[in-house]
């Protein structure tokens, strides 16, 4: 198993490009405030090989529902992109060679340790700063705590 060395990855950038509260008419007729809050996720992924960095956007939907599971009309939006840089990188990428139409196609993928330790990364940044964003928000006042889950889940999003 390769070894994920901690001092090799570099968090270069985080930029929100996206951080939305969109209420429709009956939440605003209402102003009920969320019994819970269902979060969807996403990722997008963008490898640079010779340089070694990795750009990946989250992107989060939160859903306010009612005690019946019911939406109230409120949902947020963040679309949050993290920038790496990894001095080993070349370390955690396979290449496998395969003929296509009569031509050899080398193909390019970075090993799931690297990937699930960035994602993991990610995520638990973007959990602080919903935590942050939501806090005195028609959410919920004291901020929305997205779950914990397994980051390795995020890779099999695209």
């Amino acid at each position: 198993m390769k070894r994920i060395g901690p001092e090799k990855i570099h968090l270069l950038g985080i930029t929100l490009l996206k951080a939305n509260f969109i209420p429709n008419n009956k939440f605003l007729k209402t102003r009920q405030e969320p019994d819970h809050i269902t979060v969807g996720y996403s990722q997008k992924s963008r490898f640079d090989f010779k340089e070694g960095s990795v750009l990946i956007i989250l992107d989060i939907k939160l859903t306010g529902k009612d005690q019946k599971n019911n939406e109230i009309g409120l949902e947020g939006q963040y679309s949050i992109e993290f920038l790496f840089s990894i001095e080993n990188f070349k370390d955690f990428v396979i290449e496998s060679k395969e003929t296509v139409n009569n031509k050899e196609v080398i193909t390019k993928q970075v090993d799931g340790i690297l990937g699930g330790t960035l994602m993991g990364i990610c995520y638990s940044t973007a959990r602080g700063i919903i935590l942050e964003r939501t806090q005195g928000t028609p959410f919920q006042n004291r901020g929305v705590i997205i779950p914990v889950i397994n980051p390795n889940d995020l890779l099999m999003q695209d």
